[in-house]
């Protein structure tokens, strides 16, 4: 039986025997442009006519994948715990019939099994993915540590995944990120060490090892002769609902929430939770701090950001934007309720008001050197607003200690104030192998290793460019992280270099600060300071 799934409405309509007949037709004289118009129509086939297409083109078919794609967007708005859904063959099988719909959730199956009664589907909970990534990366950096002068060897295996990597990236639906290493992994056994062989490679991560999207082509065994090593890893936005302290004087990294968010097609409200990543001040003494646009904006809000590309800013903004007027909208357009563009700390429930969104970029980028940016601007209300750069609680772990004892010019001391008081942007890039820092609502403050700019595609199907890779081990970022800023350690001071998008269990992605402000063409901000006797909560 065939469906048409009208956008705005969650409900299946019944197709008459004449629809049937025009996929039964269509699909028999093979006639693309037909299906091509019922695809824009929105009819979805049934499981006879999809077995059937999938014997007539060839599986790495762009028409193919786009009458696939139609169904797995059908599938995904059945539940608001699904979170992508792609149609896959396992390539370790010859069988001419063997596809279903990869269905990633956080849920378990059961509430999800009617959806098997029309097509066949495989659940994969994102908490079962291979942990082969995460055990490599963590045995680099506990018995290699990180690269300290790149090699000719790395700087060809750059070029090569520069060169490549978008043409991969749309040749293959399911790829999470390409990037780089110097020891490929073999024979892995979950549970066991990694076998690592010192032979540079490619490294692709996927969503899910050995299935192949319909509509894409298998992904190559080497590149240049340079071998390719394929692991699981999937990327996510570090966005979620979290109990922390309310700061009637907000601080850097603190919580915030968004106001009620639609849920996925669903009746039901969310609030996202996420990180404060710091403050600028705007004329007349305004305060703004500054966190991820997908924090705060529901997505579909998000998906028309990103289809102009434009800078959003509200009637409120007192920051100089050096944009052209093409490129530059207003706010209001785009989020008409003022009720929805308000943001609190902590919590969204509580009413813990904070400020109001007067500045948003959603842009996912194109190229390298295009960067995507995922960026806002809140306006912090007077009641709120903060008296100290200090980071809100910082434990007596090793991380902090071995900061402290970098900035400590006299001996360490754990009661030091941990703050961002410098107010410096970074002024150089990063170097493959060095240290940053970050703070988060969610895992404080914790060290990772930046590697290079790399384009991460997240499990929604959103690819970012131009992201900073950075590899730690697991607790280096979690969920409500989003909008952390992330440090350079320069001599006794932090510089703003990036802000945490999102990653995998231990690749994370982040933007670099500077083209934040070229994008967004807030060039000549200034960080909120204070003097040495800051005055505290």
């Amino acid at each position: 039986m065939s469906f048409c799934l009208q956008e705005s409405m969650m409900k299946i309509v019944f197709f008459s025997s004449l629809t049937e007949d025009e996929w039964e037709s269509c699909l028999q004289s093979k006639n693309e442009s037909q299906i091509k118009k019922l695809i824009q129509e929105n009819c979805i086939p049934s499981s006879i006519h999809l077995d059937a297409a999938y014997r007539i083109f060839e599986r790495s078919s762009e028409l193919l994948g786009d009458i696939f794609a139609l169904v797995s967007e059908y599938i995904k708005k059945q539940s608001p715990h699904i979170l992508r859904v792609y149609a896959a063959y396992d390539d370790r099988k010859n069988s001419e019939s063997n596809y279903c719909f990869l269905v990633f959730t956080r849920q378990s199956e059961a509430g999800l099994k009617p959806l098997n009664e029309v097509y066949p589907i495989k659940i994969v909970r994102i908490e079962d993915c291979s942990e082969e990534d995460e055990d490599v990366v963590k045995e680099i950096l506990m018995s290699h540590g990180p690269p300290v002068n790149i090699s000719h060897v790395e700087i060809n295996l750059n070029k090569v995944i520069s060169d490549h990597s978008e043409r991969l990236m749309k040749e293959t639906k399911n790829i999470t990120l390409i990037t780089t290493s110097m020891y490929r992994s073999q024979n892995y056994q979950r549970g066991n060490p990694p076998c690592l062989v010192n032979d540079p490679c490619v490294v692709i991560l996927v969503m899910h090892k050995n299935w192949i999207p319909i509509g894409s082509k298998p992904l190559p065994r080497e590149i240049n002769g340079i071998p390719v090593d394929v692991r699981e890893g999937i990327a996510v936005k570090f966005r979620g609902k979290l109990p922390s302290e309310k700061h009637d004087n907000v601080r850097i990294g603190c919580k915030i929430e968004s106001s009620g968010l639609p849920g996925s097609g669903h009746s039901s409200w969310v609030c996202n939770a996420g990180t404060l990543g710091g403050f600028i001040l705007g004329s007349n003494s305004t305060i703004y701090g500054f966190t991820c646009a997908h924090i705060l904006f529901p997505d579909k809000t998000l998906k028309e950001m990103q289809r102009d590309e434009k800078i959003y800013i509200g009637e409120d903004l007192e920051l100089s934007v050096m944009k052209q007027k093409e490129e530059v909208s207003r706010l209001d357009i785009i989020v008409k309720r003022l009720e929805e563009r308000k943001v609190y700390q902590a919590s969204c429930e509580m009413d813990e008001y904070l400020g109001t969104v007067e500045m948003a970029l959603y842009a996912l980028g194109s190229t390298f050197d295009y960067t995507g940016v995922d960026f806002a601007v809140v306006k912090i209300d007077a009641e709120r607003i903060p008296n100290t750069t200090e980071f809100p609680y910082v434990d007596d772990s090793g991380t902090f200690k071995r900061v402290i004892l970098k900035t400590e010019t006299e001996g360490a001391s754990t009661e030091r104030d941990f703050r961002f008081n410098s107010g410096k942007i970074i002024d150089e890039d990063l170097k493959c192998g060095e240290e940053v820092i970050k703070y988060g609502c969610r895992t404080l403050l914790t060290t990772g290793i930046f590697l290079g700019k790399r384009t991460f595609n997240n499990i929604d199907g959103e690819t970012w460019y131009g992201q900073c890779e950075i590899v730690s081990n697991s607790s280096f970022a979690k969920e409500s992280d989003s909008g952390s800023l992330v440090f350079r350690q320069k001599e006794s001071d932090l510089e703003a270099a990036c802000i945490l998008l999102g990653g995998t269990r231990v690749r994370f992605a982040a933007t670099y600060f500077p083209d934040i402000l070229e994008r967004t063409g807030l060039k000549d901000i200034t960080f909120l300071k204070f003097d040495s006797q800051e005055t505290k909560e």
